[in-house]
């Protein structure tokens, strides 16, 4: 329950939190008085549209970023040059260097009397910026989306192997296919957790879109659990076989001379199995390779 509301509360669409917005509108409602005490002769029709989304009770973060395109119309020359200066070293921070250095370049040899011109790169450029903080959110969110349920999926898979592993250790335990199983589970949860830690931040937009979906962590723990099967059969066939792989014969439900090394190496083997994508599909390619040169 408490996991199902963490993810519902990470689906908000709220930027930020709500001190950080009311502060932002604070901001904003000086400005326009600012504009309007140094222009005299502001677009009525923008004023009133203006008026009416700050008088709403619940103010959001593209209300705001409405407001931001709205007050270029209401800029004097002095508070064009400003406002754009000061938006060029938001761009240093957050654009590309390609687009940044366009931006300077047009900021530069910008005549603030032609207020068109200076009105039209000013509306691009603080739209580019809004475009880029929503990205950026909009990842941060995924992110922290992805990280939940991919602990989730590690927690349960762990939970299930032990239990599958103890049961195991009974006079009338499981079948070994099923522990071997959930090994490779227990492995590619453990393998999507060392991703978000390495390599998550990395990623772009489309590739966190795929990432947080349930399609992704039920093929991935699927492709797990079917490799360490794959393997068991490799193993049970005597197709492997050296001091690094388990013995199948010796392995059974309550020995009378205890567990060996045996059990354990099955397990290790059926983890890596499903923690790596690449170990079970180079042996079957290794596996193919052979049969073509003995037929």
């Amino acid at each position: 329950m408490f996991i199902c509301k963490h993810i519902k509360k990470i689906r908000k669409n709220n930027i930020t939190e709500p001190q950080l917005t009311k502060q932002f509108f604070v901001t904003l409602r000086s400005n326009l008085q600012l504009s309007l005490k140094n222009k005299s002769d502001h677009p009525k029709e923008i004023v009133e549209k203006i008026d009416s989304i700050l008088i709403k009770e619940d103010n959001t973060w593209a209300d705001a970023y409405e407001i931001e395109r709205l007050m270029i119309n209401l800029y004097g020359s002095n508070q064009m040059e400003i406002e754009l200066n000061r938006r060029l070293v938001e761009a240093e921070r957050n654009l590309f260097p390609t687009e940044y250095d366009y931006y300077k370049k047009e900021i530069l040899k910008l005549d603030y009397k032609k207020a068109e011109k200076s009105s039209a790169l000013l509306n691009r450029l603080i739209n580019d910026l809004q475009w880029r903080y929503t990205l950026t959110q909009l990842k941060r969110e995924f992110s922290q989306l992805i990280r939940t349920r991919f602990s989730c999926c590690f927690i349960l898979s762990t939970a299930l192997f032990l239990l599958t592993f103890l049961a195991f250790l009974l006079p009338k335990g499981p079948y070994l296919p099923l522990l071997c199983s959930t090994a490779g589970l227990w492995g590619a949860s453990f393998s999507m957790i060392i991703f978000t830690s390495n390599q998550l931040s990395n990623c772009g937009l489309e590739d966190l879109r795929l990432l947080k979906t349930m399609g992704y962590v039920l093929s991935r723990v699927t492709v797990g659990c079917g490799a360490s099967l794959i393997l068991y059969f490799f193993l049970k066939a005597g197709m492997l076989s050296g001091s690094m792989f388990p013995v199948m014969e010796a392995i059974t439900p309550m020995p009378k001379s205890g567990y060996g090394s045996d059990l354990y190496l099955l397990v290790i083997w059926s983890f890596l199995a499903g923690f790596s994508e690449k170990f079970v599909p180079n042996l079957l390619t290794k596996t193919e390779k052979k049969a073509k040169l003995s037929s």
